[in-house]
């Protein structure tokens, strides 16, 4: 892409890029959490900053959508979340959390086949509040299914290989 090209896009789309623009220091955060996971905690341990200051940089990428985030149990018994950039970001698939029926590993994109022939396309969204709705399955007809149930003891549904000839 040109200069000229950029500038173009800048001048049209102000407001939008004004939304989305971020610091040097989150361009490095966004970057230190690809392929990782990490807390408040973490990030204020690796970036010597206090936890809440930490906790609102994190929360404000994952508003952006730069982050996504899953909730986890904490042992005082309420909840942290637990970070990680965006894998749209980047050039790699996404690995899902669960293997299939089979137990082979899955992968945003991948196909998968239930026993009575049903078969449809992993999808990650990121922006879903709960790792169970960011992982779903599109059969073709505008609704996306939730992969967790599609995958165990009731959907069975397993990859499907694909040959490459």
């Amino acid at each position: 892409m040109s200069k000229l090209e950029l500038m173009k896009i800048a001048f049209n789309h102000y407001k939008e890029l004004r939304e989305l623009s971020i610091s040097k220091r989150q361009f490095e955060l966004i970057q230190y959490l690809d392929g990782k996971k990490a807390t408040s905690r973490d990030i204020a341990d690796q970036y010597f900053i206090c936890v809440q200051n930490a906790s609102q940089q994190l929360n404000n990428l994952f508003r952006k959508g730069y982050l996504v985030r899953e909730e986890i149990n904490d042992k005082t018994g309420g909840y942290i979340f637990e970070y990680t950039s965006n894998p749209e970001l980047f050039d790699h698939k996404q690995k899902c959390p669960w293997p299939d029926y089979a137990g082979n590993e899955l992968f945003d994109g991948d196909i998968i086949k239930h026993p009575d022939g049903e078969s449809g396309i992993i999808e990650y969204r990121p922006g879903e509040e709960t790792i169970h709705r960011q992982w779903g399955v599109n059969y073709g007809d505008n609704s996306v299914a939730l992969l967790s149930l599609q995958i165990g003891d009731r959907g069975q549904a397993v990859k499907v290989v694909q040959n490459v000839s």
